[in-house]
């Protein structure tokens, strides 16, 4: 009897660890999960590490080129814990939002930025890879790039209580820059910003 309830109480732990890539994807858009990959170059297929915020427990997973993936619960790194863990600034209120963002951005200031951007920021219309994104601001944007952005934000915005897009206007130095801000878990966010159709 024993053996059998030990059974019945396994078998769905096992089936929680059983992942699709499209299961993985949607998880980590919403940022219920946290995904390091094991090679920064392959940033494509889910191989690495997961966390998931609900369990709070890490699983390393490999994908093969045929789609499946196959997983297994690990302990947590305690340089992985933290990144996955680093809290968001919680902004209520809209305004305090956006001059807490607009002061970060004039000022570069990257530690700030990380958490007022979404790690998972849609930065293109393809693929932008299973990382968190915002290293992929940090590492390649140049001045420019942080001015362009505050200058879209301070066009003005367009929104409800929840979501907010920015400009009001299309931009017309030729690149289509825009972005939108969302209401989520208490504070504002930066969701994506990209260029072009």
């Amino acid at each position: 009897m024993i053996v059998f309830l030990s059974l019945l109480f396994f078998i769905p732990s096992c089936a929680d660890s059983s992942y699709t890539s499209n299961q993985l994807s949607q998880l980590w858009q919403n940022e219920s999960i946290y995904f390091m990959p094991q090679n920064k170059d392959d940033l494509i297929l889910w191989n690495g590490v997961i966390y998931d915020y609900s369990t709070r427990k890490c699983t390393e997973v490999h994908q093969a080129d045929d789609g499946t993936i196959k997983s297994k619960e690990v302990k947590c790194d305690s340089a992985f814990l933290k990144k996955a863990e680093e809290p968001y600034l919680k902004r209520a209120d809209f305004s305090l939002y956006t001059k807490k963002l607009l002061g970060a951005l004039d000022k570069e200031d990257k530690p700030l930025l990380n958490k007022l951007i979404s790690k998972t920021i849609m930065l293109s219309f393809g693929v932008d890879g299973l990382q968190d994104r915002r290293e992929v601001i940090f590492n390649s944007w140049k001045s420019a790039d942080y001015k362009r952005l505050a200058k879209l934000i301070r066009a003005g915005t367009l929104g409800d209580d929840t979501h907010k897009t920015f400009p009001p206007k299309p931009d017309n130095d030729g690149t289509g820059f825009r972005g939108e801000l969302k209401k989520t878990d208490g504070g504002w966010l930066l969701v994506i910003y990209l260029a072009g159709d």
